[in-house]
């Protein structure tokens, strides 16, 4: 779900720096003066700290996956894999035009094809999860006392500036697709129940786990992002 939201994203931020483009035109030299080493030591701390905070969101999102195929099942949390049956090889005979063709033999005879579910994919998800939990939280502490070091630096207000409103694209956009999606699929799996495993494929809109997973992860985290970008307002003022 979040491959789309990426372009999104990125299409976002070409807008802002356009925007911010035309409106410093006249004002080259606040560039100059924001642009040196601190500035650019902030830079980069927050461009990690956001990534961090957003492999946090991925890891609490694999974790929620998991608790919700525990208390509601694997119809739930994940989809259904294509499992096919192996056949039996056969040599390549010289045979005649005329010969009727012959249908592939199977190997295992009570082998069934169809829809499956991958059994592990629960403890694949917490363990993930909580790695990319903990692995977020350790480089973003590291490169938060690198931002702690500047923080009362002009440079360092100035690129926190940026860091809010990146920060508020990439959670809010994402929030904003995962909240409809899992309500409306929340909705549907309670009142029709799970889909039938067989031989079709099971669409996006019957599997609510991925999108509720995401959107309990990133709302809360757009939520700060919008209550830090509003004392950011009132303090300008």
């Amino acid at each position: 779900m979040l491959t789309g939201v990426v372009p999104v994203i990125i299409v976002l931020i070409i807008l802002y720096a356009i925007f911010m483009a035309v409106k410093n035109r006249n004002a080259p030299d606040t560039y100059k003066k924001h642009l040196n080493r601190k500035s650019y030591l902030a830079a980069y701390a927050y461009i990690v700290v956001i990534a961090s905070i957003f492999m946090f969101a991925m890891g609490w999102s694999q974790l929620n996956l998991s608790l919700f195929e525990r208390v509601y099942g694997q119809e739930f949390s994940y989809r259904p894999e294509w499992t096919s049956c192996p056949y039996k090889i056969r040599p390549t005979l010289d045979e005649p035009a005329t010969a009727e063709p012959q249908l592939p033999e199977l190997q295992d005879p009570n082998c069934v094809e169809g829809y499956e579910y991958d059994v592990i994919a629960a403890k694949r998800d917490l363990v993930e999860g909580i790695t990319l939990m903990i692995t977020a939280l350790l480089i973003g502490l590291v490169h938060f006392m690198i931002i702690w070091s500047v923080r009362e630096t002009d440079e360092s207000q100035w690129v926190y500036e940026k860091f809010l409103f990146v920060g508020l694209a990439l959670f809010g956009v994402t929030s904003l697709i995962a909240i409809p999606l899992s309500i409306y699929s929340s909705i549907n799996f309670f009142l029709y129940g799970p889909p039938e495993l067989g031989l079709e494929y099971i669409p996006d809109d019957e599997i609510p786990g991925p999108a509720l997973a995401t959107a309990i992860a990133f709302a809360p985290i757009w939520i700060l992002y919008i209550i830090a970008f509003i004392r950011r307002m009132k303090k300008e003022k």
